[in-house]
């Protein structure tokens, strides 16, 4: 398993124009602010939206239509430090990359084909089993095995993560998470259920998306 962590904070060194009195933003719990978006839009700089946890450990299945301004950022991630799990989806360089380890070592798949700017496109990671797959719209799937089919990603209580993070959360390096997401994520699909993004347990700096 991986070693964990590494935070995401940026160095505390301070430019001397830097107001050291402002607090960071609060994120928004749910249950204090109804959704102020349709479709969430991410802005890149400390923009996230949280949901909870899935609950079939020995699957995990996702499906994620977004439109990417930049080809850079991280469009999902969850951990769980106290196992070392994680796993993570983001762009590098307008390629989509899937990473995670659920307890026989790190898997890394890169997607075949890049991420058009402004263009809409959809992501489906898979591990089921030993088998893993990671495909970008129509193109062939990339796959892979895991060590073990027996392995299952312990993740309760631990909140999963949309279009970026929280500043201050501690990120496993080999998850290899880049920084914010900016664009649209129009829709997920988690283990065969709808993912509800208007009804988030936690969101920061998400706004509607245009079309």
């Amino acid at each position: 398993r991986s070693s964990c962590c590494l935070s995401s904070s940026p160095d505390s060194t301070s430019s001397p124009d830097s107001d050291l009195s402002t607090p960071p933003p609060t994120p928004t719990a749910a249950s204090d602010s109804p959704s102020v978006y349709s479709v969430p839009n991410f802005s890149g700089s400390n923009s996230y939206l949280a949901t909870e946890p899935f609950d079939r450990p020995s699957k995990f299945v996702i499906d994620i239509l977004f439109r990417s301004e930049t080809g850079e950022g991280t469009l999902f991630y969850t951990a769980n430090p106290s196992v070392n799990d994680f796993i993570s989806i983001t762009l590098k360089n307008r390629e989509a990359v899937f990473r995670f380890d659920s307890g026989s070592g790190v898997v890394s798949l890169t997607a075949s084909g890049k991420v058009g700017k402004g263009n809409d496109h959809r992501i489906r990671a898979s591990v089921t089993g030993d088998e893993v797959s990671f495909q970008l719209d129509k193109r062939n799937a990339v796959t892979d095995t895991r060590g073990s089919a027996d392995d299952k990603f312990q993740f309760k209580p631990v909140e999963l993560y949309y279009g970026g993070f929280p500043e201050e959360l501690e990120l496993f390096p080999a998850a290899e998470a880049v920084g914010g997401f900016t664009g649209c994520i129009q829709s997920v699909t988690l283990n065969d259920v709808d993912v509800d993004l208007t009804a988030p347990v936690a969101v920061n700096n998400v706004s509607d998306c245009e079309d």
